[in-house]
């Protein structure tokens, strides 16, 4: 995959139209403790990382399209 997409390439890919971030969190966000969610967004503000790790389901959106398994798999939540 390397060879056919230059990582210099990777700039330049817009984003997919209809995929909401904040959108595919609040989707998520019915099956948590409704308490809890403050303190979650708050740790997720706090860097890039703690974002993604909080993200596993904007994540997972992006990548279905480019799985090759049958299988699907369902993000576990992340407890901090």
């Amino acid at each position: 995959m390397r060879n056919g997409v230059a990582r210099e390439s990777h700039a330049e890919c817009p984003p997919a139209s209809g995929r909401d971030p904040v959108a595919i969190l609040a989707e998520t966000d019915g099956a948590r403790i409704p308490e809890l969610l403050p303190i979650r967004y708050e740790r997720m503000l706090q860097s890039p990382f703690t974002f993604l790790r909080g993200a596993a389901a904007v994540m997972a959106m992006i990548f279905r399209p480019f799985l090759k398994s049958a299988r699907m798999c369902r993000p576990a939540a992340i407890v901090i």
